[in-house]
């Protein structure tokens, strides 16, 4: 990829049709373009900073800030500060209570994103209005949804939610001049993805995604948790004391920003010294904390990371029809990943050398890569969009439904038409089903997501033609397996028959990841469209008469 000219693309600096790659970080946020000769540049904010912290302040009604500001007053105002909320992007019950209002995930993360535009503009002189947004790997159906929604709500034309390992793999594939196979090991503030992309430079899309995973509640947020309840610990050795001083919600506050900024000294020291000074006139204390000891005390942390990696390896190799599944390059992505044992584990766990190349920035670098490689106009849809990066699908997407049983009864099921790991550009399939009951007055579609089934490249040809085994896809419905998305009804006509055909079409759109959802009756052509793109119910009660796989 390193033979193309990014200047072509036409959004470029100075171009007067600039898009904005967008890194909407979990702890921190970048904003990037193309300089005019083409190279990806993170544009500093108004504090001259390439990443601003994802903290919102509500001081006041008419006083919301954003960055430094508001991180500054989680130790002084703490129950005002909005911290990590990207871990609840699809948690539809979250609300923040400020000064008579309330704020949902996407309403703080439009409030951070304006921040970014608006210092980008002080920056550049240009109006900031088409951008490709970030987001993590293993975000399903929702979170991309409501990622998109938040650069909405900050004044934006959201051309695409792109997955950050890919847009990583852009950030460093301009650069690539042979075909390899990278995992991108991306441990971010609050979340964590790995992910294997394979980059050719000769190929169209030029990055295309073998598999992904993650957890999106591991991250340096937990690092940092760790590091305070070594600071307890060892304030309780110096004192004698067995008080619990991380009881008070302030001083924990306060030491959970010490423990950030420690942690970050201990990647090039030995060891720190902090003054442990707990409210409630309880004794100060100093206390060292070394290197050696903070690893151990996260060793845990870091295992998990292992065990998701290991686990998509795995995946890698079942998708590939491989025993071993190798790959050439470590890349190493967010600002977790400096901290020493990171590298160290991953060399000795997979014998490479980790590439830690500009791991805030490339994200949202990337983001603009990817903008100038793909979309060189104002409108993504005419003309049509070149090949998109070839993404997967980080969960499978079913329909809820029944299979008859050996006692003669019939089972709740999920029934996948779309699997995890599965092209994003294949993304489509239909299945019929058919009515469970004569006589039935409506049917419930429920829509599912769930980590169930995987795409398999030996059963491509199979899974795309719906000639494959059923147990590919199905499983039996455990709610807190499976969640359900999206619940919708279809009226039927009178005096049906049992049995009658019910076409299903399962279709992801590539441009936004919204679940598109279209049920025919067949002896009547009766429609039903859905569309996922406001979801996060309760969990429904039972269906009562549906469809039969």
């Amino acid at each position: 990829m390193s033979d193309i000219d990014l200047t072509l693309g036409g959004t470029c600096a100075g171009t007067g049709n600039e898009i904005f790659g967008i890194d909407l970080g979990t702890t921190y946020s970048a904003i990037a373009w193309l300089d005019k000769n083409g190279k990806p540049e993170t544009l500093d904010n108004t504090e001259g900073e390439s990443t601003t912290p994802s903290v919102v302040y509500f001081e006041s009604e008419s006083s919301i800030s954003v960055g430094n500001t508001a991180k500054e007053a989680i130790t002084t105002d703490p129950e005002r500060v909005v911290s990590f909320i990207k871990r609840e992007m699809s948690n539809a019950s979250y609300s923040f209570e400020a000064d008579g209002k309330s704020y949902n995930p996407i309403a703080v993360s439009g409030i951070i994103l304006k921040k970014l535009v608006q210092d980008a503009e002080i920056k550049t002189g240009i109006p900031v209005e088409d951008v490709i947004i970030t987001c993590p790997a293993y975000f399903g159906t929702e979170e991309h949804r409501a990622t998109k929604e938040a650069g909405i709500a900050a004044g934006l034309n959201v051309l695409m939610v792109l997955n950050e390992p890919t847009a990583a793999a852009y950030a460093y594939g301009i650069n690539v001049d042979e075909p390899q196979t990278i995992m991108v090991y991306d441990l971010g503030g609050g979340t964590f993805d790995v992910t294997i992309i394979r980059v050719d430079p000769n190929s169209d899309p030029h990055v295309n995604v073998v598999v992904s995973g993650g957890d999106s509640t591991l991250g340096g947020k937990d690092w940092d948790e760790a590091f305070v309840n070594l600071i307890s610990e060892k304030w309780k050795e110096a004192t004698g004391l067995d008080n619990d001083i991380l009881e008070d919600s302030r001083y924990k506050a306060e030491l959970l920003v010490v423990a950030e900024k420690n942690k970050k000294f201990l990647s090039s020291r030995a060891s720190v010294k902090i003054r442990v000074s707990p409210p409630n006139d309880l004794k100060s204390e100093n206390v060292e904390i070394t290197r050696e000891e903070f690893e151990a005390a996260t060793l845990h942390l870091l295992d998990r990371t292992i065990y998701a990696a290991n686990d998509v390896i795995s995946q890698a190799a079942e998708k590939e029809g491989v025993d071993n599944f190798e790959f050439d390059t470590l890349l190493c992505v967010g600002g977790s990943t400096l901290m020493p044992q990171v590298v160290s584990r991953l060399e000795k766990e997979y014998g490479k050398t980790p590439k830690v190349s500009d791991p805030h920035q490339c994200v949202a670098k990337g983001a603009a890569v990817y903008a100038g490689l793909y979309l060189g106009w104002k409108d993504p849809i005419d003309p049509p969009l070149p090949p998109l990066s070839g993404d997967v699908l980080s969960k499978s997407y079913g329909i809820i439904a029944f299979r008859p049983n050996d006692k003669g009864g019939q089972d709740e099921v999920v029934y996948n038409l779309l699997l995890k790991n599965q092209s994003v550009n294949i993304a489509k399939h239909t299945h019929i089903f058919k009515t469970q009951y004569k006589n039935l007055k409506t049917i419930k579609f429920r829509v599912a997501e769930s980590e169930i089934g995987c795409w398999v490249n030996s059963k491509a040809e199979n899974l795309e033609t719906g000639n494959e085994d059923t147990q590919d896809r199905i499983d039996l419905y455990d709610k807190y397996v499976v969640k359900i998305i999206k619940d919708a009804e279809m009226i039927l006509p009178p005096n049906l028959d049992a049995g009658e055909g019910v076409e299903v079409t399962f279709y992801v759109d590539p441009k936004d990841m919204v679940l598109n959802v279209t049920a025919v009756l067949l002896k009547t052509g009766e429609t039903i469209e859905i569309r996922c793109d406001n979801v996060g119910i309760e969990i429904p009660p039972p269906i009562e008469g549906g469809i039969v796989v």
